[in-house]
């Protein structure tokens, strides 16, 4: 059984395991979000609402953005759930407008 020291020393990806560096990486915008680069952590997570149900995928996303998410992902496999993207943006809008405009964006 290999040492605990040799074992750390193949670790080629962290030098020190208890020394926290990020690596360097370049922003990518999601919506207003800025992701990677000096950009804090983000937190995310994603709809388990089926997308053709508006009313519950959009419920749903505006309480993932109250508990504190800023990058809410919503899935469309189907031709027919991508259709229903635009519904969704449609009707975030109005009731998403209490929510603080910095921390979430919809597609227009």
């Amino acid at each position: 059984m290999p040492s605990v020291t040799s074992a750390v020393k193949t670790l080629t990806f962290s030098p020190d395991l208890f020394a926290y560096r990020r690596r360097k990486t370049r922003v990518v915008m999601v919506g207003n979000v800025g992701v990677g680069g000096e950009n804090p952590l983000r937190l995310q997570s994603m709809t388990t609402t089926r997308t053709q149900d508006t009313e519950a995928t959009v419920n749903q996303a505006i309480r993932l953005i109250r508990a504190g998410c800023e990058i809410v992902r919503i899935t469309a496999p189907t031709e027919v759930d991508a259709a229903h993207l635009k519904h969704i943006a449609a009707d975030s809008t109005p009731k998403g407008s209490m929510l603080p405009r910095s921390r979430y964006s919809f597609p227009t």
